[in-house]
């Protein structure tokens, strides 16, 4: 046991185990830049015929939120993030499916 326990707090910070057990209070925090996500993808589903949040619409606020991280995330998993950013935004209004 104490070398799963050293283990675990190499692997995820001192008293990982007891943390581990203990139920969270409250509501989870969002980042600015996710609050503005949800944001976004909020109001791209009204805008749209949608009518509930999809991954279309939470990759739409991913792509128009100006973040660092977030930019970095999507230069890295796309070579043309305009031509992502279309295709979302045809997607979003139901252009296409």
């Amino acid at each position: 046991l104490d070398a799963v326990r050293a283990r675990a707090d190499a692997t995820f910070g001192d008293g990982a185990l007891e943390r581990a057990g203990r139920r969270t209070r409250g509501h989870l925090r969002f980042t600015r830049a996710g609050k503005r996500v949800l944001e976004l993808a909020l109001r791209a589903t009204v805008a749209g015929p949608a009518r509930e949040i999809g991954t279309v619409q939470l990759l739409a606020g991913v792509l128009s939120v100006d973040d660092a991280r977030l930019a970095a995330v999507v230069s890295a998993v796309c070579d043309d993030p305009d031509g992502l950013r279309a295709e979302v935004d045809r997607a979003v209004s139901g252009w296409a499916a």
